[in-house]
């Protein structure tokens, strides 16, 4: 079996497929961890989350981090540490107040917090606010640690992963079934191909005419100076989720909603930015202000913090928000793991066992009606 892309969906995939026995081969044309999974934050927030599978996701890929975190050979951060959502006016409270409760409903561990409340929990948050909540289910790992050791866990069950070697075709047979894929090292043959390479997934999945609805969304982050006394808690606001999951009818809108994440190390990642511009990563400094502005907006005090980086990476959008995790029925032996947007470090382990149990021919623990290219 061949997986293409050995970022965190990828080497999740090859993880739970080589777990299950499988002669598994990981194929990356730059290194572990090159692409989207080294250009992002380590947020894995349930209460971000707008609809009801995605919620379950998540929580169920925060279990197997847990898991992971416990028994893959090499060491990564990991950590439940909840987090907070703000909301900046009585409408947008109402908005998250609704949130809590469809949260509650399934059992997810979440309170509102009063303006008091929120205050002494983070003092450096802007006093005018009209309250917040905290989600205790909601958890951190640094992405590019988390990926190595997903990598190496998944080579010590056996698979192999080539790294330097760009895919650039699927191959089929004569009677239209996967073969296996031409790349720039040669051919490798298998009956199965799992295609994860996020937003470089539809140019390969072109070669055997399935088109997928992905488009290359940037996002933006700026680091600070390592601070102390600033913030402790993972802080978003609650227009993130009306950013991720509301058709406003502007698809190319440029949109930028406070993300503030405490780095172990002491720095602040902020954002997050979400733009359309093909596969340009450079960031822009009206972006880098833009987003500057808005975490000000919430925590007055960074006015003061130093910015010491930026950095902008690739995020696969799909029309609805849902990630496609779905096996290609016209062509047999093709798999599709991709799509997940900003949301693939939260829901990567998870993606690894339904996509395993789709190749391995067993009934997935979750429904993926929606999941698949044709939505």
């Amino acid at each position: 079996m061949i997986v293409l892309g050995a970022g965190l969906v990828g080497t999740s995939i090859a993880y739970a497929l080589a777990q299950r026995g499988a002669d598994v081969a990981v194929i990356e044309r730059d290194e572990v961890g090159a692409g989207t999974s080294g250009r992002c934050d380590g947020n894995i927030l349930v209460q971000t989350k707008g609809e009801e599978l995605s919620a379950r996701l998540t929580m169920a890929s925060i279990e197997l981090y847990e898991r992971w975190h416990e028994q893959l050979p090499v060491s990564f951060h990991f950590q439940r540490c909840g987090s907070l959502m703000v909301a900046e006016t009585e409408r947008e409270l109402e908005m998250l107040r609704r949130q809590v409760k469809w949260l509650r409903d399934m059992d997810v561990p979440v309170r509102l917090l009063e303006p008091g409340e929120l205050t002494e929990r983070e003092p450096a948050l802007a006093k005018d606010l009209a309250g917040g909540s905290e989600c205790m289910a909601d958890a951190s790992v640094y992405p590019l640690e988390a990926v190595h050791a997903i990598a190496a866990g998944a080579t010590e069950c056996g698979a192999t992963i080539i790294t330097g070697c760009a895919a650039r075709r699927i191959l089929r047979n004569d009677r239209g079934e996967v073969r296996g894929v031409g790349t720039s090292a040669g051919v490798f043959a298998s009956p199965v191909v799992v295609n994860a390479l996020g937003v470089w997934a539809p140019a390969l999945s072109d070669t055997v005419d399935v088109p997928l609805p992905i488009r290359p969304r940037r996002g933006t982050l700026v680091v600070t100076e390592a601070v102390t006394s600033v913030i402790t808690n993972k802080i978003t606001e609650i227009g993130y989720v009306a950013q991720r999951y509301e058709d406003d009818g502007e698809p190319e809108r440029e949109d930028v909603t406070l993300v503030a994440e405490p780095t172990p190390n002491g720095n602040l990642l902020l954002g997050s930015s979400r733009e359309f511009s093909d596969f340009d990563v450079s960031v822009s400094s009206d972006m880098v202000r833009a987003i500057v502005r808005r975490a000000v907006r919430f925590i007055p005090r960074l006015e003061r913090i130093k910015i010491i980086r930026s950095f902008s990476g690739l995020r696969p959008y799909t029309p609805g928000g849902k990630p496609i995790i779905s096996r290609i029925e016209q062509v047999p032996g093709y798999f599709v793991a991709a799509g997940h947007e900003g949301e693939g470090v939260g829901m990567a382990p998870i993606t690894g066992e339904l996509t395993a149990d789709l190749v391995c021919g067993r009934e997935p623990r979750f429904s993926l009606s929606g999941m698949g290219v044709n939505r």
